[in-house]
């Protein structure tokens, strides 16, 4: 009996200390912990906000610029690229391309530097999407390696009036005509050139980057404040149909452009 009763007393202390515990625990999640994380996660999403606002236009408009260049060469079938050859201005439209590009780089590197100390993990998450987007699988069509993004981001960046911010067009083509142009924009400029007169095998490519490029705007302005009209991706299959109708590619080549397509999730 003296057993039982004392085997009885240890449960019931045990039971109210482990109670006690979890119960002191509840109440500390409840009425502290819980207040202070939801106040530092409210904190962090003003910061986010706050800091973000002093970069959100130029980007926006940065990236949404390199967007509708791609959009519009698969959509349109090169066909801006090919009037402006006509005219004489190829040269002007392979520089312009090649200034997107660095250009949107450029708010790459200053978004992820910026936000990256307010662990803004979404937005990185897309930037990274992009960035691999421009890496690419497929050599030697159009690529841009992640360190070539990063330098040609570096080089574009530039302080104005102490805001950071990218350097414009009539600067890149000063920076083009020096007689020492550095490695990586000459690299891209070829590249690109390459990509304008052989777009249609590339178009897959064109199509990763453009998707990466439309998350990227579409979170950055999820209400449409900066662009009206808000970029849609670009279907695959509609694409590569349209490449076949217009005899620009063969069936064969069609086959293996829907390969990559399948591998990328395109499909």
């Amino acid at each position: 009996m003296d057993s039982i009763t004392f085997g009885s007393i240890l449960t019931f202390l045990s039971g109210g200390v482990i109670g006690g515990i979890i119960g002191g625990a509840t109440k500390f999640f409840w009425e502290k912990y819980l207040p202070d994380w939801m106040t530092w996660r409210q904190q962090q999403q003003v910061e986010r906000e706050k800091l973000l606002s002093q970069f959100r236009g130029p980007a926006i408009r940065a990236i949404h610029d390199l967007e509708q260049r791609i959009s519009g060469t698969v959509k349109e079938q090169a066909s801006g690229y090919e009037r402006t050859k006509h005219e004489d201005m190829g040269e002007y439209y392979i520089n312009a391309t090649t200034f997107q590009i660095a250009q949107c780089c450029a708010w790459v590197e200053i978004l992820s530097e910026k936000m990256g100390v307010l662990d803004y993990a979404e937005l990185e998450r897309r930037l990274d999407g992009l960035r691999n987007a421009l890496i690419g699988d497929y050599l030697p069509h159009f690529h841009v390696y992640l360190l070539q993004q990063r330098e040609l981001g570096e080089r574009m960046i530039s302080l104005t009036n102490g805001e950071v911010c990218c350097k414009g067009y009539s600067e890149f083509l000063d920076l083009m005509n020096q007689d020492n142009v550095p490695a990586c924009f000459a690299q891209l400029k070829d590249r690109v050139a390459t990509m304008l007169e052989g777009w249609g095998s590339e178009v897959v490519k064109l199509i990763k980057i453009q998707h990466a490029l439309v998350d990227v705007v579409k979170f950055l302005d999820p209400s449409g404040r900066w662009i009206i009209k808000s970029p849609e991706r670009l279907v695959a299959a509609k694409v590569i149909e349209d490449l076949v109708a217009t005899k620009k590619i063969t069936e064969n080549q069609a086959e293996e452009l829907r390969r990559q397509a399948l591998k990328d999730g395109l499909m």
